[in-house]
């Protein structure tokens, strides 16, 4: 069972939060990280793959076994917008057994491959396979998926996680034709000024094909 914990502090990065990736630097979000020391004054530091780190307070009763040196783990942040975040929640890594879920210093062949493939962080693509215990493959779909329709992977990683099969999926998001039905929208108001017409496309080829050969010489 996933273990939650609901931090109760205000949470300050280390000097190493001026390197903090853009795309958490101002809205927040989710990080992926590996605990990489426990400290006297009982927090513990984790580092992202950017290598930003940040300093984690446990709540009082946190089970001091469940702080692992190497462990991956979940971080839910918030922006406070004078260069700290919140952390808001860490969720730990809920399959250690196996060599490259209980470490992420050697990378899984094809893990790294795909998040290489498809610019992806291999945290987070580790965290999909142990934690998720998502197959290798269905991961790579969803990063292709992702790449291919412009949309954050974790739209797709919820939907595989809700139940939805990848036949589903594809049908939900046209994977297949490259578009979610969003995008073909948003592609046809760009092309044409205006939103599709069903009823538009048909009769201008009968027209426009009949008459205009004869006459103009």
């Amino acid at each position: 069972m996933k273990r939650t914990f609901f931090l109760i502090m205000l949470l300050a990065l280390l000097a190493a939060t001026g390197f903090a990736s853009p795309a958490y630097a101002a809205t927040g979000g989710t990080v992926y990280g590996t605990i990489n020391a426990i400290n006297l004054d009982g927090t513990y530091s984790v580092t992202s793959s950017d290598g930003t780190v940040y300093t984690v307070t446990p709540p009082v009763g946190t089970d001091p076994a469940t702080i692992v040196v190497g462990s991956l783990v979940q971080l839910t942040l918030t922006d406070n917008l004078d260069g700290t975040f919140t952390v808001t929640s860490v969720s730990f890594n809920d399959r250690v057994n196996g060599y490259y879920c209980s470490q992420s210093t050697d990378l899984q062949p094809a893990a790294e491959k795909f998040a290489t493939q498809y610019d992806a962080d291999y945290l987070y693509v580790q965290w999909m396979f142990c934690n998720d215990k998502m197959g290798l493959g269905v991961i790579k779909n969803i990063l292709r998926a992702s790449q291919q329709l412009g949309i954050d992977p974790a739209l797709l990683q919820a939907a595989r996680l809700s139940g939805l099969g990848w036949g589903q999926i594809r049908q939900e998001y046209d994977v297949a034709n490259g578009k979610s039905a969003e995008a073909k929208a948003n592609q046809t108001i760009k092309t044409t000024g205006k939103p599709a017409n069903p009823g538009n496309g048909n009769g201008n080829g009968g027209n426009n094909g009949n008459g205009n050969g004869n006459g103009n010489n």
